[in-house]
């Protein structure tokens, strides 16, 4: 990306305002206690990410600000993104996939599907990282730290 160019600047600023709004939230989203298993923990997390996130932000923010002369609002100099465009929404879909298909199989599709988007056609390759990196999000989460996701909404149909 160019370094003459605003555009990457503005984007990091609206991503350190949404994060600087939900550090102001966080205590009314995080609820400090509630039912075994699913809470297990303090604000600590969303805490940290966010400030790292607002923090990230400060730099871009000070050049938006001070707007150096020949500066322009262009992204690559090529138009649209389209890669970052359609990365963006599948990430989208992957983290409200957590909720409706669980966070294992939501997790080995974001993987897998990605992977093989990205030209990784061999299935040993693509199916096998997937397999092993969910394999290691669910110890991580349900053993280590001992939490677990809500049950998924599409286990309602087989009630």
């Amino acid at each position: 990306m160019s370094e003459r160019s605003r555009t990457s600047d503005l984007f990091m600023v609206i991503l350190g305002a949404l994060g600087a709004l939900l550090l102001i939230l966080t205590p009314g989203q995080v609820v400090p206690r509630g039912l075994y298993p699913f809470y297990k923990g303090p604000r600590i997390f969303p805490i940290l990410a966010l400030s790292l996130v607002v923090l990230a932000s400060l730099p871009a923010t000070f050049r938006l600000l001070r707007g150096r002369s020949g500066m322009t609002w262009r992204v690559d100099g090529h138009g649209m993104p389209g890669r970052a465009a359609i990365f963006l929404a599948i990430s989208i879909v992957f983290l409200s996939g957590i909720r409706w298909i669980g966070l294992e199989l939501s997790c080995f599709l974001y993987l897998a599907g990605c992977l093989y988007w990205l030209g990784h056609r061999s299935p040993a390759f693509y199916l096998g990282i997937s397999i092993i990196y969910t394999a290691v999000v669910v110890v991580i989460f349900k053993v280590v730290l001992g939490l677990y996701m809500p049950t998924p909404l599409i286990m309602k149909l087989f009630e």
